[in-house]
């Protein structure tokens, strides 16, 4: 029994009372010959139970070790998908930019082999991107309105087909030029209005003052109706680079930071390094849009042979749906097959244009570009040297989850140990 109040005062410590417990028990009936005996007492009944939890632990040790084993594992696992430290940094940004490079060469040399992939396909999203721009730039397309008060109207697209000998075999009054009102500038052809109209007889009358050259592909009334709705092409085109930019932008950072992720000054680095480097792409692409913009709305020209054959298909058809007006029906098949044939240029030469100076342009030689320059920090324009050693050293939350897989380790594998020796104890 623990020393009461007076006997702490006389100096009796814990130990004492121990041995006067001991002693009571073994010279006092019925307790000195009770079949409990070894249970009596503080220290018997302590050391009773410390030899029942050595056995029940000695029962488990093979499921704890197998519990640690199953924990050490998890542990290492975890420290080896963290990024070793570097040993030599030249090596290190070297192997990151390099990694970078491949990373974006795999994602543009796949060519959407798989379209599935909606998350991990470069491809799938550039071509949305162009489908969404020449949907844009054909939508602004002149339509032009047959109409008559007996017929009504017939919409003619310059992207269609005129419908020949099924209206009824209905004959038309005039010909308008219009632009169709687009609700949304993705929307179907049919999802539109008519916002404005004017009659191409009116445009050609305002014209007669102005030398008609019978040879000259367009003549003057079709030219300035295809200026007109030209206007709008370099707009669209500048918003599908913009668009390109961002999307490619967003791959980039991405794989920047999945492969630098260790290194947070590195990352900085390339990332700002890289965005120069793809808005300098950018900037090129805007000039070369803005010179073929230039070429194209300049004058109109083309050596493609097909101009008359087209020309002369529209102009056979629309005579027939507007025969009282001939001149009319010649201005709008004029318009339709050179606008037609220009769109198709134009949009190629933009298309090529941003796949090859911009998006293959960036990628190419990416790591010579990426470390050229490393040693001087251009971002303050300060030509400051940087340190390699600055520039990997690692992030320190990434050291601290380091130190705490490794502390885990040592932990779990001193616990082993100890067990070890516990189990093949006396």
């Amino acid at each position: 029994m623990n020393p009461n109040q007076a006997k702490l005062i006389n100096g009796v410590t814990f130990t004492q009372a121990r041995e006067e417990e001991e002693q009571w028990f073994e010279n006092t009936q019925p307790w000195c010959s009770s079949i409990y005996k070894d249970r009596l007492g503080v220290k018997r009944l302590r050391t009773r139970l410390e030899n029942l939890l050595i056995d029940k632990i000695r029962e488990n040790i093979p499921k704890l070790m197998d519990d640690i084993n199953d924990k050490l594992k998890e542990a290492v696992g975890k420290l080896k998908e963290l990024p070793q430290p570097p040993v030599n940094p030249q090596i290190e940004i070297n192997r990151v930019a390099n990694m970078c490079e491949d990373k974006i060469r795999y994602k543009l040399e796949r060519s959407g082999t798989d379209l599935n992939d909606k998350n991990d396909n470069m491809w799938g999203k550039i071509n949305n991107q162009l489908k969404a721009y020449k949907t844009a730039i054909e939508n602004g397309s002149p339509a032009f309105v047959l109409t008559s008060s007996s017929c009504g109207t017939l919409i003619v697209n310059v992207l269609q087909n005129i419908p020949s000998g099924n209206h009824n075999n209905a004959t038309f009054d005039s010909i308008h030029v219009t632009t169709m009102e687009i609700a949304n500038e993705y929307s179907p052809r049919d999802e539109t209005f008519i916002k404005e109209s004017k009659n191409v007889k009116d445009i050609i009358n305002q014209k007669r003052g102005y030398l008609l050259l019978p040879g000259r592909v367009p003549h003057e009334v079709s030219d300035s109706i295809i200026r007109t709705y030209q206007r709008h092409w370099e707009k669209h085109s500048t918003q599908y680079l913009k668009n390109m930019f961002d999307m490619m932008w967003g791959e980039i950072e991405q794989i920047i930071r999945d492969s630098a992720k260790q290194y947070k000054k590195l990352r900085f680095f390339l990332e700002g390094h890289a965005k120069r480097r793809l808005e300098a792409r950018k900037v090129k692409c805007e000039e070369l849009i803005e010179s073929f913009s230039d070429l194209e709305f300049r004058r109109s020209y083309t050596n493609d042979n097909r101009i008359a054959e087209m020309k002369s298909k529209y102009q056979s058809e629309l005579v027939k749906l507007v025969p009282g007006d001939p001149e009319a029906a010649t201005v709008v098949a004029d318009v339709k097959a050179y606008y037609e044939l220009s769109l198709k240029r134009y949009t190629d030469y933009v298309c090529m244009a941003i796949t090859n100076k911009f998006i293959f342009d960036f990628s190419e030689n990416w790591q010579n570009s990426m470390t050229s320059d490393i040693l001087v920090d251009d971002i303050e324009h300060t030509r400051r040297r940087i340190e390699l050693r600055e520039l990997v050293e690692e992030d320190p939350i990434m050291a601290e989850r380091r130190k705490t897989c490794e502390k885990t380790i040592d932990r779990l594998r001193d616990m082993k140990k100890e067990l070890d020796v516990f189990r093949y104890s006396a």
